[in-house]
C-alpha cells in the first residue's frame, strides 16, 4: 500500500481568472504541503476539478504533482467518473505519470448492480495502480455494500 497512515488532503486545482490551470498557484500548494509534512494527497478528486477538465489539463496537474511530491507526499488521484473507458484512461494516465494510487467513485447514476460494481472496481484494481474504492451513496445513487468492499480488499 502506497497511502502513508494518517491523513489524505483533498486539494484544490487553483485556476487563473480566465479559466485555465494555475500552475504557479498549484506549486505553491504542493509546496505549503511538503513544507507541512501531509501526509497523502488527494489530486484531482471532486475538490480539485476533475470533473470539468481535459485530459490534457488533467496532465499538466499531475506532472506538476509527480515533479514536485512523488517520493515525499503519496500522490491519489480521481480517476472516476460515469464512463469505464474514460476510467481506465484517466487511470492509464495517473500510472504512466507515476501517481501512487487511484480513487474510484462508483459510478454515478446508472446504479449498476453489486457485481458490476465488484468488476468495476476489480477490472481498475487489475491495471495495476492500487484503488481506494470512493463510495459515496448519496452522489452516486449506488451504495457498495461493506462484504463487496471487503471482497475487492482481498483482490491481488
Amino acid at each position: 500500500n502506497p497511502m502513508k497512515k494518517g491523513s489524505s488532503v483533498a486539494l484544490v486545482t487553483p485556476m487563473t481568472p480566465t479559466g485555465d490551470i494555475d500552475i504557479p498557484g498549484l506549486k505553491t500548494l504542493l509546496q505549503y504541503h511538503l513544507d507541512n509534512e501531509t501526509d497523502n494527497l488527494c489530486i484531482l478528486g471532486t475538490t480539485g476539478e476533475a470533473s470539468v477538465m481535459t485530459m490534457d489539463e488533467r496532465e499538466k496537474v499531475l506532472k506538476t504533482a509527480v515533479e514536485m511530491v512523488k517520493g515525499k507526499i503519496p500522490i491519489l488521484v480521481g480517476t472516476g467518473t460515469i464512463n469505464p473507458l474514460s476510467v481506465k484512461a484517466m487511470t492509464q494516465q495517473a500510472i504512466d505519470l507515476g501517481c501512487d494510487a487511484n480513487l474510484v467513485v462508483s459510478p454515478y447514476y446508472v446504479k449498476p448492480p453489486q457485481r458490476g460494481l465488484v468488476n468495476h472496481f476489480l477490472s481498475m484494481a487489475d491495471m495495476g495502480l492500487p484503488v481506494v474504492i470512493y463510495n459515496i451513496p448519496a452522489r452516486a445513487g449506488i451504495d457498495v455494500l461493506d462484504e463487496n468492499i471487503a471482497l475487492c480488499a482481498q483482490h491481488a
